[in-house]
Formats: C-alpha cells, sequence, structure tokens
C-alpha cells in the first residue's frame, strides 16, 4: 500500500506553495511602483544619474535631452543615482518573480479545469505498476500549451504516462483515463526524426487547430490535474507504439483508493493576484500615457502620438477585463 511518509511535510509545503504566487507578485509590484517613480524624476530630463558632476559647489547630471550636463539641486544630486542603482540591482529579482507569476499561470492552463491533484502518487501508481516502456524528450502541447523538443519528458510505463513540463511539476496520466491514441501527421517508422541538436526552444500558447508537421501523437483523456489532450510532437516510433498499447482499462495500474496522501495543487493564479495585476497593467499604462504626452509626443511627433494611442488601448482593454471579472 503506498502511504504518504510525512503527511505533516505535505500540508507545510502546500501552505508555502500558496504564498509563492503573493510574494512574487508582491515583489514584482514593488519592482514595478519603483521603476514608474524612476521615470517620473528622470525622463522630463532624460537624465543619466550615474553620469554626475560637482563643478564650483554646483550639482549636475547629464541630460540626453539637452545633450550635456544640466543643474539640479543636491538632493536629487545625491539620491538619484541611489535610486539608479537600487532599480538595476532589484530588477533580476522582479524579472525572477515575474517568471514565477508565468510558470504558475502556465501551470493552471496545463492543469485544466481540474482544482485537485494527487500530482506526485499518481506519478508514483504509474511506476509502480512497471518499468518504461519508452521515454523519450520531445515536443508537443498540454491542453492549449506548447512545448518546442527536447522540453517535455514523457514516460510510458503499464499503468499509465508521466509528463514533465520545463519548471513545472510532474503530471501523470492513468491507462484507464486514456480515452484515444490517434496518430497523425505522417507518424511512421521511415518517418522518425533524428535526434540532433535544437537550435531554439520555447513555450508558448497555441490555437485549438495546430497541427505541427511531421510525426504527431494525439491522446485524448480524462486524467486529473492535466489539459487534454497531450500531443506528442517530433516523437519517436517506440514512444507511439507504448501509447496504443496501454491505451484503456489495465490491470497493472494499482488500485487509486490505495493512494492516501492527496495534495492540493493551485491550477493558476489566484482571482485576487489576477484582478491585482489589471489593475496594475492600469497604472502602468496610465504613467506611460503621462510620458507619452509630456515627452513621446513633443520630442517624436507622429511615433509619439501612435505610441500614446496604443496605451490608451491597453487601458481601455485592461478597464473592460477588470469590469467584467468583477460582475462574474
Amino acid at each position: 500500500m503506498f502511504r504518504s511518509a510525512h503527511p505533516v511535510s505535505h500540508t507545510t509545503s502546500g501552505r508555502r506553495g500558496q504564498l509563492v504566487p503573493y510574494v512574487a507578485f508582491g515583489i514584482v509590484a514593488l519592482g514595478v511602483v519603483n521603476f514608474l517613480w524612476f521615470m517620473t524624476e528622470t525622463l522630463p530630463l532624460n537624465l543619466i544619474p550615474s553620469d554626475h558632476r560637482i563643478i564650483d559647489g554646483h550639482y549636475y547630471l547629464w541630460s540626453k535631452l539637452h545633450g550635456g550636463l544640466v543643474e539640479v539641486g543636491q538632493q536629487a544630486y545625491r539620491w538619484l543615482p541611489v535610486h539608479e542603482a537600487i532599480l538595476f540591482l532589484s530588477w533580476p529579482l522582479v524579472m525572477l518573480a515575474g517568471g514565477t507569476l508565468v510558470f504558475r499561470h502556465l501551470a493552471g492552463r496545463i492543469a485544466g479545469s481540474s482544482a485537485v491533484d494527487s500530482a506526485g502518487n499518481r506519478s508514483a501508481l504509474v511506476r509502480l505498476s512497471g518499468p518504461a516502456l519508452a521515454s523519450a524528450r520531445t515536443g508537443g502541447t498540454i491542453g492549449l500549451i506548447g512545448f518546442s523538443r527536447p522540453l517535455l519528458r514523457v514516460h510510458v510505463h503499464p499503468g499509465g504516462v508521466v509528463v514533465k513540463p520545463p519548471f513545472l511539476s510532474e503530471r501523470a496520466i492513468l491507462a484507464s483515463e486514456i480515452t484515444a491514441v490517434t496518430p497523425d501527421g505522417g507518424l511512421s517508422e521511415k518517418s522518425t526524426p533524428s535526434d540532433g541538436p535544437v537550435l531554439g526552444v520555447g513555450v508558448s500558447e497555441v490555437s485549438t487547430t495546430y497541427r505541427p508537421r511531421g510525426p504527431f501523437l494525439r491522446v485524448d483523456h480524462a486524467g486529473v490535474g492535466m489539459a487534454t489532450p497531450l500531443v506528442i510532437a517530433g516523437g519517436r516510433w517506440d514512444v507511439a507504439e507504448a501509447f496504443l498499447s496501454i491505451a484503456g482499462p489495465t490491470p497493472e495500474t494499482p488500485p487509486a483508493g490505495e493512494v492516501l496522501a492527496m495534495t492540493t495543487v493551485d491550477t493558476g493564479l489566484p482571482v485576487g493576484i489576477r484582478r491585482a495585476g489589471q489593475i496594475l497593467g492600469v497604472v502602468v499604462a496610465v504613467v506611460l500615457i503621462w510620458a507619452g504626452i509630456t515627452f513621446a509626443i513633443p520630442q517624436l511627433g507622429l511615433p509619439g502620438v501612435a505610441w500614446t494611442a496604443g496605451l490608451i488601448a491597453i487601458v481601455v482593454i485592461n478597464v473592460r477585463k477588470y469590469v467584467l471579472n468583477s460582475r462574474r
């Protein structure tokens, strides 16, 4: 019988996991506000605080707008270089937090409509069913999220499939949850792709009508915690054969009732964070519109007008989304 040896640790890690998106959003929000604050201080004269001089008791910063030094007050002279350093030193942390939010969003899209997942335990169930029939690093899609080769790791066992997206937890499909396996796109032994290096990898959201060139395999399923369908693009023939061999109910899969430790998985960003992100987007756009009116239009002319008009459209779209979400 498969049991969790540390039930308390699952609860603790679950609570920490729930706090992660809030902490990440807080870091991103502070970083964005700090950036906007810095822009309001330097943009009117297009100042470069790191290039500063003290001449005859007067304080100067370099202005790209004037193409030379401009005199500023002592307080601005002391503060702006410090603010610039804080901004650049903190930006990697802001980018890391932003990446965390992006991958949490991807995790939600990958999980589909399932709110509860025993991800680690389901994967253990599949592995307990026997050695892997086939394994591959490949490309493909989970629901509407696409991964280029070799970002997606797939292991086919007698009792199901374990899928490992990059930077996200493993997902499992029991063999009994597979409803259809459809080879398509010229999948055959002759069309097996080479295992040579891939010059570019990426993750993106793709259309439901997307059909990649070359071999791919569509797997429709009713798995928990993973959107359907799973599409294996550029896979090997042995992986396709393994999928076809396990499709349907199989006695090798241990009963799901033996899994006692269930963990709650956040299937995306909390509603509060999504709404706060929309508000933050409106605030950013408003500040940038101000920059467009006060700086871009006077300095750039028609390009500045187009840029400002685009930002106004972004504000309208975000306000509309926030109002619609507030009514739900």
